[in-house]
């Protein structure tokens, strides 16, 4: 049986429109590409998804490597399906990166609380530390006034002391002086 369709033309549309490359499995046949608006998804089945967007060559008509008036016609009856599967897809990578936003924030405020958490207690740390080192400074201080004071008693005491030896060995000396003149003077009465 021969072929009804010129070789040019077929030649065409072998390069053009790659038979049942891009369709579903229920939209496949080999004489004609059906566009989005004459096969309605089934039951169940999404009308669209996520990969319409990402990859357009899966859409209807945009598969052609060559910009004819054909491929064009199609695209065009493709347009708004693969805009609107786009817009939700955006909307959807959008609403995405807010909550990723959104975590990023809570994370950095986290971050933030901690890194002042921290910084207040090496503060307060270091605080109670010089407070420490301040008070025991300071009873070293007070023990070391104390003992200067008692140095001070026991100096004055002892100058006390040795005034009151001094004054015990002058009257001594006094007392056997006048002790051995009195001897003296006995003596001599006795002689005569």
């Amino acid at each position: 049986m021969t072929n009804s369709r010129p070789p040019q033309r077929q030649a065409w549309e072998e390069r053009t429109i790659p038979p049942n490359a891009l369709l579903p499995t229920h939209q496949q046949h080999s004489s004609k590409i059906k566009s989005p608006k004459s096969s309605p998804p089934r039951e169940g089945q999404k009308e669209h998804s996520d990969s319409v967007c990402h990859s357009p060559l899966l859409l209807p008509g945009l598969g052609s490597p060559l910009n004819t008036s054909h491929s064009l016609q199609r695209s065009a009856k493709a347009s708004p399906l693969a805009s609107t599967v786009c817009l939700d897809t955006l909307q959807g990578e959008i609403q995405r990166l807010r909550e990723d936003m959104g975590a990023l924030r809570r994370d950095r405020e986290i971050t933030q609380h901690n890194a002042a958490v921290a910084k207040a207690e090496v503060e307060r740390s270091k605080r109670a530390q010089i407070e420490k080192q301040l008070q025991e400074a300071t009873e070293t201080a007070k023990k070391a006034q104390k003992m200067e004071v008692a140095a001070r008693a026991l100096l004055t005491e002892r100058d006390a002391l040795q005034r009151d030896f001094e004054g015990l060995k002058l009257r001594c000396k006094r007392q056997r002086e006048r002790l051995e003149v009195g001897h003296i003077l006995s003596g001599k009465k006795k002689m005569c």
